[in-house]
């Protein structure tokens, strides 16, 4: 129900203002409908709000990999050195927190 009534209108509004080949007339109804006025720049201010946005969930990891250089062998070859602690054994999820089975 939520995706239908909530999720499609805003992905139609989201490819009509993205898209150039989007349904402009719901994007005019909804212009029209909140008495919105949209300045003839505003697909570039949308692009780099999603650019600026882009830029600041994978900026960090881009900055470590660049920082310490791409490393292109698999996971598995990778091997670290052994853990030397005196930590007792990791505990069971059921010993934390048992299940009453009734």
């Amino acid at each position: 129900m939520f995706v239908r009534f909530a999720l499609e209108p805003l992905w139609q509004v989201y490819e009509a203002a993205l898209d150039t080949n989007g349904d402009k007339t719901i994007l005019e109804k909804l212009i029209k409908s909140f008495n919105l006025s949209v300045p003839p720049c505003f697909r570039c201010c949308l692009l780099i709000l999603v650019v600026i946005s882009a830029l600041c969930v994978s900026g960090p990891t881009l900055y470590w990999k660049l920082k310490r250089g791409f490393d292109l062998k698999p996971i598995s070859l990778i091997s670290c050195t052994p853990c030397i602690c005196d930590c007792p054994p990791a505990l069971s999820l059921l010993k934390l927190a048992p299940v009453n089975n009734q």
